[in-house]
């Protein structure tokens, strides 16, 4: 077992769980993967290096699910194309977080902060990993709440 740990200055702890994780990364996306290569002009050609980091992303949200989180643009952009697919995306929510996991465009005034809190707990849970320059890139895309998207963290 993992001894990944991300904890914030709040004493908000959030563990690493290696079982969750592989079960995330064996969700099937290939239908959202396919989908984005052939329908996103910007980002398609990395749609299987976008599908990880979606699911990377994804992950957060399901083991900080008190957490507002954000994504780059590219993530966002991917996720998006999962939402498109309401059902698969639904059952995956469902499955993971045993609720829906919500985008929240831009929530708060704080964006910023969530967006470096999100690229902090993603270094401290995966250390260093492929494609981490995608988690780095200037400005955030958007955010994702897990419980109520009208209460904050």
């Amino acid at each position: 077992m993992s001894s990944k740990v991300y904890t914030e200055g709040t004493g908000i702890t959030v563990k690493h769980d290696e079982a969750i994780w592989e079960q995330v990364l064996s969700f099937d996306l290939s239908i959202v993967t396919a989908t984005f290569a052939e329908r996103n002009e910007v980002y398609g050609e990395q749609a299987e290096m976008l599908e990880l980091e979606c699911k990377r992303f994804m992950y957060l949200a399901v083991v900080a699910p008190d957490l507002d989180l954000a994504p780059t643009k590219p993530i966002d952009e991917y996720w998006h194309q999962f939402m498109m697919f309401t059902i698969l995306y639904a059952d995956f929510c469902e499955q993971f977080a045993n609720e829906f996991v919500h985008h929240n465009p831009l929530a708060g005034p704080n964006h910023e902060e969530l967006f470096v809190r999100t690229q902090r707990m993603a270094v401290a849970l995966f250390g260093q990993f492929e494609n981490k320059d995608t988690w780095f890139l200037p400005r955030p895309a958007t955010s994702c709440r897990c419980r109520n998207p009208r209460e904050r963290v």
